[in-house]
């Protein structure tokens, strides 16, 4: 079975405008707003880890972040800016979230 490099979700929700990406570095200090600066940016580069980014009307909404360790995932960090909660955001967050750790544990397996 042919390996893939990256999977790229994108959740959108058409009556908010709520969209979740992968992770990328341009969100860094957005998240390190988020987190008063306990942000290890070498935590995102390990290939073990899965992070996604909440984007509502294309600005920085919130983020989660896990990791897999074994036959194990964690959830680590669910952060949701103040005025974008009571949204289900960080609902989609996890939905994106569970959804790629099945695809991983699927890769796994294989």
């Amino acid at each position: 079975m042919e390996m893939i490099d990256k999977i790229f979700v994108v959740y959108y929700n058409k009556s908010m405008d709520i969209k979740i990406v992968d992770y990328d570095q341009k969100y860094e200090k957005d998240i390190n707003h988020m987190v008063n600066n306990q942000w290890n940016e070498k935590f995102i580069h390990d290939n073990n880890i899965i992070g996604k980014v909440a984007l509502l009307d294309d600005k920085f909404a919130g983020t989660c972040f896990g990791w897999q360790e074994k036959d194990y995932f964690y959830l680590d960090t669910l952060c949701i800016v103040k005025d974008c909660q009571r949204k289900g955001i960080g609902t989609l967050l996890l939905e994106s979230f569970i959804k790629e750790v099945n695809i991983n544990a699927a890769l796994t397996l294989n």
